[in-house]
């Protein structure tokens, strides 16, 4: 069996993992949320997933957009997640646990296997953007890729079993006993039992003999890298335009657009893509709240850097006032005609509004519009209170404006743009790209 190297856990000390690997073996941190299921794996991916949504977005859902955000992200770039960095990861992963099943392993066992093969990826993969733990000292990473992808793959029909991955592991037991059944036959040779699979049978590498490409005995061969093969990148096309299509409303997805279009190339934002998908009403109301978005977020983080002032902490402004300069010349004159009706039907339909959302957006973005210029944006008083009320609704006990470790927590913020949300483009386009890359490779060999 392989030995995995070290693992660095987010918010944990470094373990060196032995015989059990099993994350759920770790020790917890303390608990700050409600959590359904117990799998300490599934914890750590979503204070990953905050952590990393704060980075990727400029800032933490500061002021409880997050939810129209999220919304729109999983409207225009289904299957995806800003956690993601490489569309092959949807084939190594299922290839793995393809393996771990043929193996008969299920538990502890199991859970070590795939960890050790995924550490044991890591190093085959070449280093840089793409691979989980390349900038890693010594391949130590804070996830694996397994965890980040397996609710894409749940989405996008890859893993039929919709569960948590505690919950698939310990499975593997019943689900090899069950297998051995519906090989037995009675005399007629009719199976006793319907054959089960936890996997798509259309996956390039369901069969263990069509693993010999990718895999030697267990482990991945020398040279194995991101470039999606021919019939890789057509399975993945494939699951996406699947997943991209709502039957209901008669619309696709901006990703199964631009794959139907074989774009290939990067995009900052939906509204970059070419004109003519089923959600251009859509992308139109999703720049004008990223716009929205981004005009109280610089407001805000002046108003902290004014609340670190009077509480006598250390003070640095990135250029807050020149950001919001840059962002008026911008966002004046399309926020001015941002028809806040029919983003609300938008928002109802996509499920995006909380309680008090509209209220907030609708008294805002009066304050916004009438406006002058920057500087009288950024003084507003009316305006400067919505926004320290919605800071006291949504982060409570942690909200930062009235001083204390949170205020001396905060990091000075960097200039992103006039945007505040990119609602998964990069990581979205990213993955059209190398799938119609990838199908492009047998175009050529065709032609």
């Amino acid at each position: 069996m392989l030995t995995p190297q070290r693992v660095v856990l987010s918010s944990f000390p470094t373990y060196a993992f032995g015989a059990d690997m099993s994350p759920r073996s770790r020790p917890r941190p303390g608990s700050f949320v409600a959590w359904i299921d117990f799998s300490e794996s599934d914890q750590r991916v979503a204070r990953d997933c905050l952590q990393k949504l704060g980075q990727d977005e400029g800032t933490l859902d500061e002021l409880g957009l997050g939810i129209m955000r999220d919304a729109f992200s999983a409207l225009f770039f289904p299957g995806t997640s800003t956690l993601m960095n490489n569309a092959r990861y949807l084939i190594f992963v299922p290839t793995i646990f393809r393996h771990i099943e043929d193996r008969g392993l299920a538990g502890a066992e199991a859970e070590s296997l795939w960890i050790a093969m995924e550490s044991q990826l890591s190093r085959k993969l070449p280093p840089g953007e793409g691979t989980f733990g390349s900038r890693a000292i010594d391949h130590m990473i804070d996830r694996w890729p397994g965890e980040v992808y397996w609710r894409a793959l749940i989405n996008l029909g890859i893993l039929l079993q919709d569960q948590s991955q505690a919950f698939y592991f310990d499975g593997l037991r019943d689900f090899h006993r069950k297998t051995l059944e519906a090989g037995q036959r009675t005399d007629d040779g009719t199976s006793l039992h319907v054959a089960l699979s936890n996997w798509d049978r259309n996956f390039p590498y369901y069969r263990r003999d069509s693993r010999k490409g990718l895999l030697d005995g267990g482990d991945f061969r020398n040279g194995t890298n991101h470039t999606l093969l021919p019939e890789e990148a057509e399975y993945l096309r494939i699951r996406y335009l699947q997943l991209g299509r709502d039957d209901q409303r008669e619309r696709s997805s901006l990703m199964a657009f631009l794959l139907q279009l074989n774009w290939a190339g990067p995009l900052d934002h939906p509204w970059d893509a070419p004109a003519g998908s089923d959600v251009d009403t859509e992308i139109g109301h999703a720049r004008q709240l990223s716009l929205f978005g981004r005009g109280l977020t610089l407001l805000y983080h002046l108003m902290l850097v004014e609340a670190r002032t009077e509480f006598k902490m250390p003070i640095v402004d990135p250029g807050l006032a020149g950001w919001a300069e840059e962002w008026f010349q911008v966002a004046a004159k399309e926020l001015d005609s941002w028809d806040l009706e029919e983003f609300s039907r938008v928002m109802a339909d996509l499920k995006g509004l909380r309680k008090g959302d509209l209220e907030f957006i609708a008294s805002t973005l009066q304050r916004l519009k009438a406006a002058p210029s920057a500087s009288a944006m950024l003084s507003d008083h009316v305006l400067r209170g919505l926004i320290r009320v919605r800071e006291e609704k949504k982060r409570g006990p942690k909200r930062r404006l009235s001083g204390g470790r949170f205020l001396l927590n905060w990091k000075t913020p960097k200039n992103i743009g006039p945007f505040q949300f990119n609602y998964r483009a990069p990581i979205g386009t990213t993955f059209v790209t190398q799938i119609t890359e990838g199908r492009r490779t047998s175009m050529r060999e065709e032609s």
